[in-house]
């Protein structure tokens, strides 16, 4: 497909190019009061000579837009910077980027040479009113030596503050990364952190008006309130979500030839590209009833019949529900349906002169009956037997002494079982357990074994989807 096909597609709304491209475009910078927020307080930190400094956000809410954006103001400032996009590399190749991007020449690749030539550039550049900034995007990449590394430029300083100041961006990842024990120093020298939200219902409308004002876009009900709520619905207000939605939402409406998006083209772009959580539900607050006409299955029968009877009685039911006379045509109501009662088992050989109704298993009173013949047989009346046992039974429970004495020994051992519980929340040894369940469980979430049944619940879970989908398709034509 050609460029202009591709445009194409979106002049048929009247817009000039793609509104979500989902790759970050400065022109199509959306501020909301978070982001000029973020924005200030990062400038102030970079002139306070902050040293290091900690941007994280989710993935597709904005960073790298964000980070652009700082990179315009601090060039407009007449600020040095370097923009380090390839953050998964080695010591000496980080280095080698930031002498790139801050325009230094080093003739030697050692990690030393590297450091003093820096060193000497920096302190001219701060004796002229530079303050050098070193971005690193995708942050929660870098291996965590070379995070460690950073701290050699940050150890160049002078009386008025840090020489370099550094910016890591990345997904929260980022943060959980910095905990570990081998960076605990650098973490220890991040000045200032901040996180970047998402977007609001309201936030994510203007969202979608300011990028089809951006883009050309004349017409008000290409999107309506529905849809939009469905968009921040499904992309949960990460603006990378809604471009891919919204430019998929229009490739669909151009090929049906629509002027508006319904709610209904945006759950199934949502579907394809795994954003429905519970592909089954029809929606919150939304029953089936109001939905769907429900199709009552037929019920069991106790009569004997085959499972083709039970397939035909719910195709004659479907085809009532579904009003279609071409279906309820070619079937037949059956007169049966199926029978969930097991066949009669041939009779067994029975004794001599005993009969089927006759042949039973000798129950409880059998078996007591039994007893009490033996007991008279010793000698022992059957009243005074019963009554004996009685007796023995009851008279446990008739001593109050008993009963006091069980309740001290219960509390007894109840204040036993309690410091117990309590000493063994608190040994080393629980401690100790503790730390190896913990370690199993994050070596399970790594392990390859993990990750495949992860494929294989998500290839079902996918052709489910597909399947829910195609019901839905079939039930709307009808």
């Amino acid at each position: 497909m050609t460029t202009a096909a591709y445009e194409l597609r979106f002049s048929f709304f009247g817009l000039q190019r793609n509104p979500f491209n989902v790759s970050p475009d400065r022109s199509f910078f959306f501020s909301t009061p978070a982001h000029e927020s973020l924005l200030a307080e990062m400038l102030f930190a970079i002139q306070a000579r902050q040293g290091l400094m900690l941007l994280t956000g989710e993935s597709g809410s904005g960073k790298t837009t964000l980070v652009q954006q700082l990179l315009d103001t601090l060039s407009h400032q007449g600020v040095s910077t370097a923009y380090i996009v390839y953050s998964s590399l080695g010591v000496e190749d980080l280095f080698q980027f930031v002498l790139e991007g801050l325009g230094v020449t080093c003739k030697s690749n050692r990690k030393g040479d590297v450091i003093r030539v820096l060193h000497r550039w920096l302190l001219q550049r701060t004796m002229v009113g530079d303050t050098p900034v070193i971005i690193i995007d995708e942050a929660q990449t870098v291996p965590a030596g070379t995070l460690d590394e950073l701290r050699l430029l940050l150890n160049l300083e002078s009386p008025d503050g840090k020489l370099v100041q550094i910016v890591l961006a990345g997904q929260p990842g980022l943060d959980e990364k910095l905990r570990r024990t081998e960076l605990l120093q650098l973490r220890q020298r991040v000045m200032f952190r901040c996180r970047l939200p998402v977007l609001s219902p309201r936030e994510t409308s203007a969202y979608i008006q300011s990028r089809l004002a951006h883009a050309g876009g004349t017409e008000p009900g290409l999107f309506p309130e529905e849809t939009i709520a469905a968009i921040y619905g499904y992309s949960e207000g990460i603006p990378r979500l809604i471009n891919l939605l919204g430019e998929h939402a229009l490739i669909k409406a151009y090929a049906e030839q629509k002027r508006s998006i319904s709610p209904e083209d945006i759950l199934y772009i949502a579907s394809d590209f795994d954003l429905v959580e519970n592909p089954l539900s029809l929606g919150a607050g939304k029953s089936s009833v109001e939905s769907h006409r429900v199709l009552r299955f037929p019920q069991p029968s106790p009569e004997p019949s085959a499972l083709s009877a039970l397939r035909l009685a719910f195709i004659s039911e479907l085809s009532k529900a579904l009003n279609d006379s071409a279906v309820k045509g070619n079937v037949t109501r059956p007169g049966s349906t199926l029978s969930l009662m097991p066949p009669a088992h041939p009779e067994l050989p029975l004794e001599p002169g005993v009969t089927g109704a006759s042949a039973q298993v000798t129950g409880p009173t059998g078996g007591l009956q039994d007893a009490a013949r033996n007991g008279a047989s010793a000698g022992a009346p059957l009243g005074e037997g019963v009554a004996l046992r009685g007796r023995k039974r009851k008279e446990p429970h008739a001593s109050r002494g008993w009963r006091k004495r069980r309740s001290h020994l219960a509390r007894y051992w109840g204040d036993v079982a309690y410091s117990f519980h309590r000493d063994l929340r608190r040994s080393h040894l629980t401690r100790y357990w503790g730390d190896v369940a913990y370690s199993f469980h994050r070596d399970l979430r790594r392990s390859h074994l993990t990750r495949y049944w992860g494929d294989v619940a998500y290839s079902f879970r996918r052709d489910l989807r597909i399947f829910y989908l195609d019901c839905r398709r079939f039930l709307g034509s009808c």
